[in-house]
């Protein structure tokens, strides 16, 4: 990955020069070489590159330090395909960047990464696709992207708990394997922890143990547990069915 990520790099620098923005290339965890499935979302976004850029000098990776995407790592190490590291995560362009800057050259910037994320795909052994958001999975399957997702999970920021809502308490009703609400239960935050901290951050070497630890202390709240049942769901109904089962 290592050559491809110079190419990321370069293709960083050609999107400043040319939209006029500001973004810096963030690496992601090296979690599996060879992934059954691959996590895309759209972008890194960061209201202040510099102390990112500080950051990633201390060993900051992409999707690491965020109780949300910690929740994300343990369902889809838990609950898609067969149990342990058969996914990887990654971004459909890899600058972050204000979201300011995002929304003012996405329509331009999005399709000039998609050659390369093509070549990132090819090295992971051409993965099932599954888009993070609505948006990723809207751009990658119109007709002129040359890539297509398999399928879509809904994103974990906060921007989206509404409709994160709606989507939970329609799965909580129609869901043949019953009620989401079960699920938020099994959840052990102690697992949990143990996951984070012996099994995933160790997997690939990631340098902020202290940072990754503070964050999972923080507290295990109704909303995060809604939101691992979400994605036990959604990750169970992949495995078994093939295709998440969404809100119409």
């Amino acid at each position: 990955m290592k050559d491809f990520n110079e190419k990321c790099i370069e293709q960083v620098k050609q999107d400043n020069d040319k939209f006029k923005i500001k973004s810096v290339f963030l690496p992601n965890p090296a979690i599996c070489s060879k992934p059954e499935y691959c996590l895309i979302a759209m972008e890194p976004l960061d209201k202040d590159l510099d102390l990112l850029k500080r950051k990633i000098d201390k060993g900051y990776q992409n999707f690491v330090e965020g109780y949300e995407e910690l929740i994300l790592h343990y369902s889809a190490y838990s609950h898609l395909g067969d149990e342990g590291f058969n996914y990887y995560i990654t971004d459909l362009t890899k600058g972050s960047m204000t979201s300011k800057d995002a929304k003012k050259s996405k329509k331009e910037r999005w399709p000039k990464w998609q050659e390369l994320l093509k070549e990132e795909m090819a090295l992971l052994g051409n993965p099932k696709r599954i888009a993070i958001g609505k948006g990723v999975n809207r751009f990658m399957n119109n007709k002129k992207s040359i890539l297509s997702t398999d399928d879509y999970i809904l994103h974990y920021s906060g921007a989206n708990n509404g409709r994160r809502a709606k989507e939970y308490g329609f799965i909580n009703n129609k869901s043949p394997r019953g009620s989401l609400d079960s699920y938020c239960k099994d959840i052990d935050e102690g697992k949990f922890q143990e996951f984070v901290m012996k099994k995933f951050i160790k997997r690939f070497g990631y340098e902020r143990v202290n940072e990754v630890e503070r964050e999972i202390q923080k507290e295990l709240t109704d909303a995060r547990r809604k939101l691992y049942a979400l994605y036990r769901h959604n990750f169970e109904s992949l495995t078994n069915n093939g295709k998440v089962l969404h809100l119409p």
